[in-house]
């Protein structure tokens, strides 16, 4: 496939007055090439609407998330201390990755020209874009994790949870998301400029001649580099699904055994088992769905670095790495969306934090308690099940189940 690496192979580096002397010279006059360094029309409409809408939408939302946690006393728990550090991570992903390519279509009409950043602005870039990659997958892991326990393992999960073990839980995976993203910048921290001559065409008049692109400082790391952003996605992938899968199980189990049990227990069982279910396996999807496209067109191209023969064509390998980034951006603005539309609480939530009329805050907050003495009455009726040596139907508290 068609990288800047290869352009010494397929163009003549020839003089030029036009040119500085000290900087490589890209003659495009007769290149077949030559197309590739400008935006093509579908790319300029995803850069100029498609992108902006996402931006716009994603930041306001998990800005709204951010607020309404904050807000509402309730809705400090556990889960989703985690989910605002996952807001936040994808904030800054929106902010920094899709930032990224807009600020450079506004900057230069050359494709993905880089010419401001230099090698200081290439480094921490791609830092951020990165360790907001890496803490939205880990994020998203001890999500599962926390619900795993609280489903499959509800003793346990009630001896240990609690704020100081969900801060440094939270803060070893920004950390371990840091010492990921540190691994990564030697594959963007070449800053290279280059001098570029144009056909002799009209649609090439008043074109920049400068222009500057982040690259790695060698081929080899260009391939770990792909390998270290794929591989511990795929493997957090698995681990995520497995949990998933287990407890989907735990929680059908449990609630064959409450639907024996008459009363508003059994009721509140089925209606947070379906709210468990329908969060897990929405989250999950939208989640891995959204980013294994880029994730596996990140793959090909590491085994098609290594072994020098490339799947796709520039084309096609192009189309593909576009259509990889829209996903992963709508993925980070679609998580509020998520939360609202399968979990009832989180409208209620919403609708409050944001409601104008005192009457309907007043009439939302008075439900949601009613909801939490529901919830706290039949977790009172849970450890009594406990208690005569029925640990199977303790059901774990309404913050680890209802997100």
């Amino acid at each position: 496939m068609f990288n800047i690496l290869d352009l010494q192979d397929i163009m003549a580096w020839t003089p030029n007055e036009v040119c500085p002397s000290d900087l490589l010279i890209l003659n495009l006059t007769d290149s077949p090439y030559t197309e590739f360094y400008l935006y093509s029309r579908g790319e300029t409409i995803l850069i100029t609407i498609v992108m902006p809408i996402i931006w716009v939408i994603g930041v306001l939302a998990n800005v709204a998330f951010i607020f309404v946690v904050c807000r509402l006393r309730r809705m400090s728990t556990v889960t989703n201390y985690y989910l605002v550090n996952l807001a936040i991570a994808d904030i800054m992903f929106l902010c920094f990755a899709e930032g990224d390519k807009i600020g450079r279509y506004l900057a230069s009409p050359v494709y993905d020209d880089q010419h401001g950043l230099k090698a200081v602005g290439c480094a921490m870039l791609n830092y951020f874009v990165q360790l907001s990659y890496y803490g939205s997958i880990f994020l998203v892991t001890l999500v599962t994790l926390e619900k795993y326990y609280a489903v499959c393992r509800p003793v346990l999960h009630r001896l240990v949870t609690g704020t100081s073990r969900t801060i440094r839980l939270v803060t070893l995976a920004w950390i371990c998301a840091g010492v990921f993203a540190l691994c990564l910048i030697p594959g963007w921290v070449n800053w290279q400029e280059y001098c570029i001559i144009w056909p002799d065409e009209d649609k090439y008049v008043g074109m920049p001649n400068l222009t500057g692109y982040c690259q790695p400082v060698s081929e080899a790391m260009r391939i770990v580099g792909n390998g270290l952003q794929t591989i511990p996605f795929f493997i957090v992938m698995v681990l995520n699904f497995v949990m998933y899968a287990l407890i989907i199980r735990a929680v059908n189990t449990r609630v064959a055994v409450r639907e024996q049990q008459q009363g508003m227990a059994a009721v509140r069982s089925i209606q947070m088992r379906n709210q468990v279910v329908r969060m897990l396996i929405i989250n999950g999807v939208i989640f891995f769905v959204c980013l294994s496209p880029y994730q596996f067109s990140s793959f090909a191209m590491m085994i098609s670095g290594a072994i020098g023969k490339y799947l796709l064509d520039d084309n096609q390998a192009i189309q593909v790495i576009w259509a990889g980034r829209i996903l992963s951006y709508i993925n980070s603005a679609c998580n509020p969306f998520v939360y609202t539309m399968t979990n009832p609480r989180y409208r209620s939530a919403f609708a409050e934090a944001f409601a104008c009329c005192p009457m309907v805050k007043k009439r939302l907050r008075v439900k949601a308690k009613l909801d939490e003495a529901t919830t706290q009455t039949t977790s009172a009726d849970h450890k009594e099940s406990a208690i005569d040596d029925k640990p199977k139907v303790i059901k774990p508290s309404d913050d680890s189940t209802t997100v």
